[in-house]
């Protein structure tokens, strides 16, 4: 789940999890929880373009703000995660 968090290459889990033999549940599990913080923030940001005519795009302020609040809190999970696992850097 720490790896859905700060979005690293779908692929590269998948592969690192087959490898692993990670339980098949867990492994989906995982991936729902875990892509859906950045799958809503990406979505946010791109909702919170509110126009766009070849200048510079207009955003809207609260949506953006949402949709960067919900990406920083993907980031500090995954890091939370990470100490939890005693996993350091």
């Amino acid at each position: 789940m720490t790896m859905r968090f700060i979005f690293l290459p779908y692929d590269a889990v998948s592969y690192l999890a087959g490898f692993l033999k990670i339980k098949y549940w867990a492994f989906i599990l995982a991936t729902a929880l875990g892509s859906i913080p950045g799958t809503i923030a990406f979505v946010g940001f791109g909702a919170s373009i509110e126009s766009f005519d070849g200048a510079l795009p207009k955003f809207n302020p609260v949506t953006l703000g949402v949709s960067v609040a919900l990406f920083i809190v993907s980031i500090v999970l995954s890091r939370i995660f990470k100490k939890r696992e005693g996993i350091s850097k």
